[in-house]
């Protein structure tokens, strides 16, 4: 799949455009990697919670909708009932889908949890518990005074912040005062001038953090691979 969004993104940016503005060029160059994915690699359906659910049982969905359609669109009773048979059996059809999906998904997470119990990964073990139980940890603390008491008002916290900000932020003026005078200048950064490489550009890129943010994201922008890279540098160089 790598290989075949690579070469589709190579075919529609080498098309030949004759922009004016950088903005224009940048919006080729998202556009082409945006649809180029979409066609490729295709759209994920569904909300976190149905990530489970296969593309299979998705066209069986998407086909019991038109059903349900042509159902209510029929007006003589042999004609509603025959489509009426044909959703009923679309319906079980879902349904029996979806149960395997979901079998089939768990018993995948419960394989990946033993995996990471036996290598003491936590972290990846901890991730599979939260998305099989949907549960977020709460990121509220209780608030305790100085001598180790819960405080349960809102009063009472407000205080206690007034009181341990104003502890931090008025020390006393320090015995020693360092002197910059006699500091040792800082060297001189060696920064060249010249064009953006397409080595900095592809390291750049290699250096990118996955599932960090949607749209055109790293996971897209190293797929690319040569004609991403080359792209980026004309545009970098281009904003110079």
């Amino acid at each position: 799949m790598s290989a075949s969004f690579c070469e589709e993104l190579s075919k529609k940016l080498k098309v030949p455009q004759h922009l004016a503005t950088i903005e224009e060029q940048w919006s080729r160059f998202s556009c082409a990697i945006a649809e180029t994915a979409e066609a490729v690699i295709g759209r994920k359906r569904g909300s976190n919670k149905e990530r489970w659910i296969s593309d299979n049982t998705w066209k069986l969905i998407d086909a019991r909708k038109v059903a349900k359609i042509k159902r209510e669109q029929k007006r003589k009773l042999r004609s509603w009932r025959m489509e009426d048979e044909e959703y009923r059996r679309l319906d079980r059809a879902v349904k029996k889908s979806c149960r395997k999906d979901k079998r089939q998904w768990l018993e995948e997470k419960a394989r990946e949890a033993q995996e990471a119990a036996q290598k003491n990964n936590t972290t990846t073990l901890y991730k599979i518990m939260r998305e099989l139980t949907n549960s977020r940890s709460s990121s509220s603390v209780p608030i305790r005074s100085k001598d180790g008491r819960t405080l349960l008002s809102d009063k009472e916290e407000e205080a206690r912040w007034v009181e341990h900000f104003r502890e931090v932020l008025n020390q006393p003026m320090p015995p020693m005062l360092f002197n910059f005078e006699h500091d040792t200048p800082d060297p001189t950064l060696n920064i060249t001038s010249e064009e953006i490489s397409e080595t900095e550009v592809a390291r750049a890129i290699k250096g990118l953090k996955n599932n960090k943010a949607p749209g055109l994201n790293a996971e897209l922008l190293k797929h690319g691979q040569d004609p991403v890279v080359e792209s980026l540098t004309y545009l970098f160089n281009l904003a110079c």
